[in-house]
């Protein structure tokens, strides 16, 4: 694996992986989600973002931000969302 990833990242509908180096992953209002996909979480960079995530609530959007950050911190090298 390239030394210069952070994480691989697999989305959690299972269609893209993200390769996260010098990014960031963010939670943001999802317009156009509908009721179970109110808030998603984003990862990239400045010019691109990709959806990895998508929940009903801010709150589980939160926790499965701080569950990746968490992967992060401990050295994990991937990541599968849920």
């Amino acid at each position: 694996m390239n030394e210069n990833i952070l994480i691989t990242i697999l989305a959690q509908d299972r269609k893209r992986i993200v390769l996260l180096k010098n990014g960031k992953v963010e939670v943001t209002r999802n317009l156009g989600g509908g009721k179970d996909g109110k808030y998603a979480i984003v990862a990239g960079n400045e010019i691109i973002l990709d959806t990895i995530g998508t929940y009903p609530e801010e709150k589980d959007a939160i926790d499965a931000l701080e569950k990746l950050f968490a992967a992060i911190a401990a050295g994990e090298k991937t990541y599968i969302m849920n």
